[in-house]
């Protein structure tokens, strides 16, 4: 399984793996929305942290996971420099 590409599924026995995927879906989903939400680096520094626990969790190897984050490295840092360009007033 040296080319896994991004999205495709990894086989594990973890908690996140036997979770329903509908499940899996809203809470992605959840994940997505509240990215739009973040206005500072504190807030981004805990969609990280949640984002390495449910790495640790699902038992993924990290290596994995590293090799294709750098797309979602480029997301966070667009909504972070857009958030941040906008000022802190609401939509």
């Amino acid at each position: 399984m040296k080319n896994i590409a991004l999205g495709q599924y990894y086989p594990s026995d973890s908690c996140v793996h036997h979770l329903d995927g509908r499940v899996k879906l809203v809470l992605s989903i959840l994940f997505i929305i509240s990215s739009f939400f973040c206005r500072s680096a504190v807030s981004f520094t805990f969609l990280l942290i949640g984002t390495l626990a449910l790495v640790f969790i699902s038992k993924i190897p990290l290596k994995i996971i590293l090799r294709h984050s750098i797309y979602f490295a480029f997301y966070f840092c667009y909504q972070y420099v857009f958030h941040q360009r906008r000022g802190s007033a609401a939509v």
